[in-house]
């Protein structure tokens, strides 16, 4: 194989390498997308993102807007982002917090994953982003960012004995106890399967789909196996 060859054999294993990841990331459970805010004293009708109408727009808009080099809440309710700081940009390793969206004119800082909350009226909404670069421009900077929209439910696990249990789906969960609740967790279809308990007939796995805002419960009954 000559060199002509080999390259040619790896920039096609890198395009399909880059199409598998794009598809992946396409049909997940979760919407996922790019795009660039140019800075408030750039342009004042590009520093903010509506991510329900697609569309861009000054300070009054959007679920978060760039300005003077931070990043800033479009409203009240929104109560602020959260600066993740520079952890793996994955939805199904992200926690979603009840609290922590205090602060205000966070600095963008490229490399650092930020959530907020989306605009007022849409609970159990959530923006996750990771800043891709800063470039300077003519009175401001581009910022270059991927983002995930997530949406989220309320899942609800019990049974009658110790016998622990794990949750797989979007996000996957696991307990030893009877009870489990998780809140704020991604949309998506969920199975539970119970673990063995010596003596007695383990409860049947169960698949539930969790939508945006709801609540799914998993009961699990073990029975004790007849002695003969």
């Amino acid at each position: 194989m000559n060199l002509t060859q080999r390259t040619f054999i790896l920039t096609m294993l890198a395009i399909l390498i880059a199409i598998a990841y794009s598809a992946d990331k396409a049909s997940a459970q979760y919407e996922y997308g790019t795009l660039s805010l140019n800075d408030y004293n750039s342009s004042n009708n590009r520093c903010s993102y509506d991510f329900s109408t697609k569309t861009f727009g000054s300070v009054r808009d959007g679920e978060f807007y760039f300005a003077g080099g931070k990043l800033w809440a479009n409203n009240i309710a929104q109560q602020g982002l959260m600066d993740l700081g520079s952890i793996q940009f994955d939805p199904k390793t992200t926690n979603i917090s009840a609290s922590g969206f205090n602060r205000f004119g966070v600095v963008a800082k490229a490399g650092d994953v930020y959530l907020t909350k989306a605009r007022t009226g849409k609970d159990d909404r959530y923006v996750l982003f990771y800043i891709d670069y800063l470039s300077p421009i003519q009175n401001g900077q581009l910022m270059a960012l991927e983002y995930y929209i997530l949406e989220t439910g309320r899942i609800i696990a019990r049974t009658n004995e110790l016998g622990g249990f794990s949750i797989y789906g979007p996000r996957l969960f696991s307990s030893r106890g009877k009870w489990l609740q998780v809140d704020r967790t991604l949309t998506g279809e969920y199975t539970i399967v119970y673990n063995d308990i010596p003596g007695f007939v383990t409860p049947p796995s169960q698949t539930k789909t969790l939508g945006k805002g709801e609540t799914i419960v998993f009961e699990g009954e073990y029975q004790p196996i007849p002695k003969t």
